[in-house]
């Protein structure tokens, strides 16, 4: 049997007490690795008094967890990211960065040996090269959860990388220098056995008055970050254009979930106040509560104008059974099918075809069924179980 050492970044606890999208992936790799038991994992993890109480009684996994730095490795830490930076500039590659986490947790590792360790998320690849002191890049492995460009110094520390989408995978060869790494492609998952769950229509209008809609409003559902990346504004903008009866319902908080002030957040802000017949705030939802919320909504729109690596939202809004509207984004493209989603082209006036697409869709309600139905039948790709299998392939078969 494997043993297969998942490092997370030491932001987060794991269990994932506090949230946390890679956490909470890894807890599902746990969960399900008890019941197909392939491998034997051991999780770093910050440590965490609810987290380690969460964490007794697997067979198959263990966890390792460590202390939060103290003050003085967070200003060397600080001290470090600067002169890296320097080095980028400089030198045109990055040196092996300070991290207290990383230093304590490969320790441990070196005396359980594992097959493989997976650095697991983290905004600074050069820090985990201080494993390559230790372990050859072919024990060595990256899951990449987001868009990363190596240097020369990341490059030669992992012998595989393991991305989320397949225009992840290409961001990361662009400038990877090792010609030898292996690439895997393994999408993520959510837990479809809470987003499979449905309201009953009384439910389902009962929830709607609540919010402020009408039963027969026609809700598009975001559910994201206020910010300029997930295309808020535009989104605003295209159902203040739509038909009357299209509604936009933000899961999150009136408050716009940013606290610093920009142009950006005043004209979201400006747009907001003067529409609010049309929108409609959640708050804040738990990710357990939110196929509640889902499940009133007509669409989901994932209207992104950066690239995303993959979409997390579009899996739930699919294994709700709501069609899409999404931009030609990153990784997001390759989730969905042209059964079940709208693709907008973002560099040619889309919130106009935002607008089309709502009013499409809000006009032809055969329509909106079927590409519902064609978005459950996707969704199923994307199970903990298809997960799993996808993940362990990597470490076990040649």
């Amino acid at each position: 049997m494997k043993k297969i050492c998942l490092v997370s970044d030491g932001t987060m606890p794991i269990p994932p007490v506090k949230g946390g999208a890679v956490e909470t992936l890894i807890q599902f790799l746990v969960e399900q690795n008890e019941i197909e038991q392939k491998v034997f994992f051991y999780i770093i993890s910050l440590y965490n008094e609810e987290a380690e109480r969460k964490s007794k009684g697997y067979k198959y996994s263990k966890y390792i967890y460590i202390l939060q730095d103290n003050y003085i490795e967070r200003k060397k830490k600080a001290l470090y990211r600067y002169i890296n930076k320097a080095s980028k500039i400089f030198l045109k590659n990055e040196i092996t960065c300070y991290s207290a986490f990383y230093q304590k947790a490969c320790k441990k590792i070196i005396d359980i040996n594992p097959d493989y360790i997976v650095c697991e998320g983290g905004a600074q690849l050069c820090s985990f090269s201080y494993f390559a002191k230790y372990f050859a890049s072919e024990k060595l492995v990256v899951h990449l959860h987001g868009n990363w460009f190596p240097s020369r110094k990341v490059s030669n520390t992992f012998g595989m990388a393991i991305a989320v989408s397949e225009f992840v995978a290409k961001e990361y060869k662009s400038t990877c220098t090792n010609n030898e790494t292996k690439m895997h492609i393994v999408y993520n998952c959510i837990n479809e056995t809470v987003f499979c769950n449905r309201l009953s229509l009384e439910e389902k209008y009962e929830r709607r008055k609540k919010l402020g809609f009408a039963s027969d409003d026609f809700i598009i559902v975001f559910c994201g970050r206020i910010c300029e990346d997930k295309g808020v504004k535009e989104l605003i903008e295209s159902v203040i254009q739509a038909e009357s009866k299209v509604k936009l319902l933000i899961i999150g908080s009136p408050n716009y979930g940013m606290a610093s002030k920009s142009d950006y957040l005043n004209k979201v802000k400006m747009l907001v106040n003067q529409h609010d017949d049309k929108i409609k705030f959640t708050g804040y939802i738990p990710n357990d509560e939110l196929w509640r919320y889902h499940s009133i909504a007509d669409c989901m729109a994932v209207p992104s104008m950066w690239e995303e690596p993959a979409g997390m939202t579009a899996i739930e809004g699919m294994t709700v059974g709501l069609p899409l509207v999404i931009t030609d984004s990153g990784g997001l493209v390759e989730e969905v099918t042209e059964e079940c989603a709208i693709i907008v082209e973002r560099k040619h006036n889309v919130v106009k075809q935002l607008t089309e697409a709502f009013d499409l869709l809000a006009t032809q309600s055969d329509l909106c069924v079927k590409m519902g139905k064609a978005s459950y039948r996707k969704s199923v790709e994307y199970s903990r179980s298809i997960f799993y299998d996808e993940y362990v392939k990597c470490f076990t078969e040649k």
